[in-house]
């Protein structure tokens, strides 16, 4: 392993010490606050850029990694205190992404076996809706969910198996998985550029599994 992901990898797991420990952290142990969240969704599974929200990111029974990771993730934007509870079966809370992927040979096939190229304007979104979204903030201002945009990208689809690669202002995430006609399953991970003061490296790790409706994140027609 590298030393910079070894070292990253530590550096995230400090981060979290601060939101383990319980499911929920107690009202008023953490000031609410709007600090690096994102923008106000146009409903409750839309950010304002017009992609539903309609793939998740989840890892049963591994609650506490999930929130590791979680904090890592949103360590690009604001520090662990900011994170509340994050749900690993999106059970209230959760991680929600919104793809728009299309290939430079055109739509996708889902019956093709032939390997394609990512257009580089393919683009993804991922949101984090954490305990404290949907409650008044200090400046009473409605806290909304991290959010993080993905405009270029890069990878691969060769038969049913994808290899994705998204960069932000943030740092990038990979998306290594398989679909059918259906569903377009996989792996995420990060790895984040700058820290939310600026600071680098930023966290890296793996977010989890993920799964969304296959010709809702690719264009298929």
């Amino acid at each position: 392993m590298e030393l910079t992901k070894l070292v990253r990898q530590i550096t995230v797991a400090a981060f979290a010490l601060a939101v383990l420990g319980g499911c929920t952290k107690q009202d008023g142990a953490t000031p609410i606050t709007t600090s690096g969240r994102g923008v106000s969704p146009t409903g409750s599974a839309a950010l304002a850029n017009g992609r539903t929200l309609n793939g998740w990111v989840f890892s049963p029974g591994n609650q506490d990694l999930f929130q590791e990771a979680v904090v890592g993730l949103v360590d690009a934007k604001a520090p662990a205190d900011y994170v509340g509870f994050v749900s690993a079966d999106a059970n209230g809370t959760g991680v929600f992404i919104a793809g728009k992927v299309e290939l430079q040979s055109g739509a996708l096939n889902v019956s093709s076996s032939t390997r394609m190229n990512v257009r580089s304007d393919s683009a993804l979104v991922i949101a984090v809706y954490d305990e404290y979204t949907g409650r008044t903030a200090q400046d009473g201002k409605k806290v909304e969910p991290f959010a993080f945009d993905y405009n270029q990208a890069s990878g691969t689809v060769s038969g049913n198996t994808v290899n994705l690669r998204f960069t932000g202002a943030t740092g990038t995430v990979t998306m290594d998985g398989s679909f059918n006609s259906n569903v377009f399953r996989g792996t995420i991970s990060y790895d984040n550029s700058v820290r939310y003061d600026g600071t680098r490296p930023g966290a890296a790790g793996t977010l989890g599994d993920f799964e969304v409706p296959t010709c809702q994140f690719f264009r298929c027609q």
